[in-house]
């Protein structure tokens, strides 16, 4: 099993940039997130690729190196490996609380204790959680140590961007969502999870009120002789803000073959996160 360091790049993108046409921002976010990623290049003393894509729009692997990238309005994120990766980033905000629902069953949650899911819906006013016209308050469901308030959010984008990086990195999209299933976490650091009859380790780090996740290990568990999964789209999307339409990051961000294949045997790699300021003309 190889231990080499990976380095996923977070790179801050302009407040200019807010001001742009849809199409304009579109446009500068994914040129940043190539600047990401040359960053990455030189970190890992690995060739850039031609980011090229295929018809669904996931990165293709070029000369064995893979590569995913992610953008969101205040900040990009791209990185380079030499198997399969995917990488994410969200900022941490309030959500509608039928998200709970959508990123993670009862037995996922009860393995950070938030409980079983009875008593959704329960919004309680504290007054921390504002924001852009979003919910407003603490989601208290049923049982025994549950998290609430600002926990409870780092724990949703925890789940959230950890099962994006796996479905990027297995050139899947947001429809094998539920498929993706969390086996064990460290709030904060590090997340494992099953998806494609493998198991994965996610990096996580928490800064400027963003979460962001990136694959960093993955070793095949035995055969269960199920059928196989079906390719889809491998499109990324951060989920609904207040119950409104998903955050566009422009293009699909994802990472790996189209088709899902996996590596063999297994790998496991150490993060090594860098942050660079993107308002910074020597950054590109």
């Amino acid at each position: 099993m190889a231990f080499e360091p990976i380095y996923p790049v977070l790179l801050t993108v302009s407040p200019e940039a807010a001001a742009l046409s849809r199409p304009e921002r579109v446009r500068h976010l994914s040129r940043q997130a190539r600047v990401a990623l040359a960053h990455c290049a030189r970190l890992s003393n690995l060739s850039l690729p031609g980011l090229a894509k295929d018809e669904n729009g996931a990165p293709l692997p070029e000369n064995g190196i893979h590569w995913s990238v992610t953008h969101k309005p205040e900040w990009v994120a791209g990185v380079l490996a030499t198997a399969p990766v995917g990488i994410d980033i969200e900022k941490i905000r309030p959500i509608h609380p039928g998200m709970y629902d959508k990123v993670a069953e009862a037995p996922e949650w009860a393995l950070i204790g938030k409980g079983d899911l009875t008593g959704k819906g329960d919004l309680t006013d504290k007054g921390d959680l504002t924001g852009n016209g979003a919910l407003t308050g603490e989601f208290t469901p049923a049982g025994e140590s549950n998290l609430s308030g600002r926990a409870l959010l780092d724990a949703f984008f925890q789940l959230w961007t950890a099962k994006e990086a796996v479905l990027k990195a297995g050139g899947r999209g947001l429809a094998h969502l539920s498929r993706c299933r969390v086996a064990d976490l460290s709030p904060g650091e590090w997340t494992e999870l099953t998806y494609a009859d493998a198991r994965w380790r996610v990096a996580h780090r928490v800064f400027a009120n963003h979460m962001a996740a990136v694959t960093i290990g993955m070793e095949p568990m035995p055969e269960s002789g199920g059928p196989a999964e079906s390719a889809g789209p491998a499109t990324g999307g951060g989920p609904a803000e207040g119950g409104g339409p998903a955050e566009s990051g422009g293009p699909a961000a994802g990472a790996g073959p189209a088709a899902g294949g996996l590596p063999d045997g297994a790998w496991r790699r150490t993060a090594r996160w860098e942050i660079v300021d993107g308002t910074d003309p020597d950054s590109s």
